[in-house]
């Protein structure tokens, strides 16, 4: 079966059992890139972060020219993707920050991952 046609069934079914929560967090390697089918399904509910506070920029968490691991485990026809995301629905959280992280190398030049890391802070608007 088609790796697209996989994950679409995955993401459908997270979010019929995330239905009747009213506060979500999906964050996540989700293998896929913008503009493509899988992006497609999520509902006008769940906002991405990156798009939300960074629209003027890609974010790219795989990124071949930046990083030799995501160079080296890539296949020949593999582009620099912003694979890693995160997404949310509520009505009482706000993002206010996100960055990219582990996108530097060590004092040896070695990178910690082929992905860099997403990290977002959020506050709660709702009275508890």
């Amino acid at each position: 079966m088609d790796d697209t046609i996989i994950r679409i069934k995955q993401l459908k079914s997270i979010f019929y059992h995330l239905r009747y929560c009213d506060e979500i967090l999906l964050a996540g390697d989700f293998n896929f890139g913008e503009k493509e089918a899988e992006e497609a399904i999520f509902s006008k509910n769940y906002q991405d972060v990156w798009f939300l506070l960074k629209p003027g920029q890609r974010g790219l968490t795989f990124n071949r020219e930046l990083n030799e691991l995501s160079d080296d485990n890539a296949f020949w026809f593999e582009k620099s993707r912003r694979l890693d995301r995160i997404y949310f629905s509520s009505d009482c959280l706000n993002a206010n920050h996100i960055e990219l992280m582990g996108n530097q190398a060590d004092k040896n030049g070695n990178m910690p991952s082929d992905h860099f890391a997403v990290l977002a802070t959020f506050f709660h608007k709702c009275p508890l």
